[in-house]
């Protein structure tokens, strides 16, 4: 069984509130899916990455963002 990776991890509220928050953004917001579609484990996501999720989706922990059964 492939793994998958980080986007299709995703939360599907917390793919919402990103879209939400990139309104307007279609660059930046294309870039950080493309970061979590090409990252298999949320400790490879680079910081600035980290936070713009964990702020946008209001997370104390960037490991909430992901289901963990997949």
């Amino acid at each position: 069984m492939k793994e998958k990776n980080l986007y299709q991890r995703l939360k599907p509220e917390h793919k919402k509130s990103l879209t939400k928050a990139y309104k307007g953004r279609k660059y930046s917001h294309n870039a950080l899916i493309n970061t979590l579609k090409d990252k298999y484990y949320f400790t490879s996501v680079s910081y600035g990455d980290a936070f713009n999720i964990m702020n946008s989706c209001d997370l104390d922990f960037l490991g909430d963002a992901f289901k963990t059964q997949y």
